[in-house]
């Protein structure tokens, strides 16, 4: 089975898009896919300045994603363990 691999390079310059851009990849590969999502710690650090409200969507968005079999982690490119067990991996640097 061939794996597949999306990079998506953030955009730092608008907070809201970054989370977005994460939520559409998410959209276009969990159909039907267990994913791995790697965000670098770079961007979970940009994500924590987030309101409130934002922070909290993005604890239940990210705890949706393992309810539905898929994982997420937080590593450096480097520290990535591309795991046969999964259909795609998402790098979000």
């Amino acid at each position: 089975m061939q794996k597949k691999i999306f990079i998506f390079l953030g955009d730092f310059s608008d907070k809201k898009r970054v989370f977005e851009v994460i939520r559409m990849a998410l959209g276009i590969t969990l159909r039907g896919n267990v994913v791995h999502l790697n965000i670098s710690p770079s961007v979970m650090e940009f994500l924590s300045e987030y309101d409130d409200k934002t922070k909290s969507e993005i604890h239940e968005f990210l705890q949706a994603i393992e309810d539905m079999g898929s994982r997420y982690y937080v590593k450096n490119f480097s520290d990535i363990d591309f795991d046969e067990n999964f259909d795609a991996h998402i790098l979000v640097v």
